[in-house]
């Protein structure tokens, strides 16, 4: 379902930028890419650092993800 929202989303902003009045339509585009991309990484390691359980405050038989 989020991939189909994902799908969506991209491809009505691809028909915004063809009918905008940007010169550079393409370099506007994957300037927006790149954007989404590294902001979707940087938000990821940062939910990754703060979920982090340090092993000296893990318990016994609770199951954890390593980063």
């Amino acid at each position: 379902m989020i991939g189909i929202i994902f799908i969506a989303i991209s491809v009505a902003g691809y028909f915004l930028i063809l009918n905008s009045k940007v010169k550079n339509k393409g370099a506007a585009l994957l300037e927006k890419a790149m954007t989404a991309i590294l902001s979707t990484l940087v938000y990821s390691l940062y939910l990754a650092v703060t979920g982090y359980t340090p092993v000296e405050e893990q318990q016994a038989g609770v199951g954890y993800n390593f980063f």
